[in-house]
């Protein structure tokens, strides 16, 4: 028999009715944290790399700021985020 590792965590429910957007999801980290993130978000601090897709946090000047993915440095740093993909978390 296999015993399954079981992860406490938290439900959330989040409705933005000026963005008439809903988020659904479960977190096993401090609810808060989770919270900040989708703020972020949705308010558009936090955007996607063009080249590799990955979310961070945008920097003052509205760029993506530079970053390592698999030990290399993204060519994405330092340029606009992308607009094809949804910001919604």
């Amino acid at each position: 028999m296999v015993d399954f590792r079981h992860m406490y965590g938290a439900v959330y429910i989040l409705e933005n009715a000026e963005a008439r957007r809903v988020n659904v999801g479960m977190t096993i980290t401090d609810v808060s944290l989770r919270l900040r993130d989708v703020n972020f978000m949705w308010l558009s601090m936090k955007v996607v790399c063009q080249v590799c897709g990955m979310r961070r946090l945008a920097g003052k000047d509205g760029l993506i700021p530079q970053h390592v993915i698999s030990g290399k440095k993204c060519p994405g740093g330092n340029e606009l985020p992308s607009t094809t993909l949804s910001n919604c978390g």
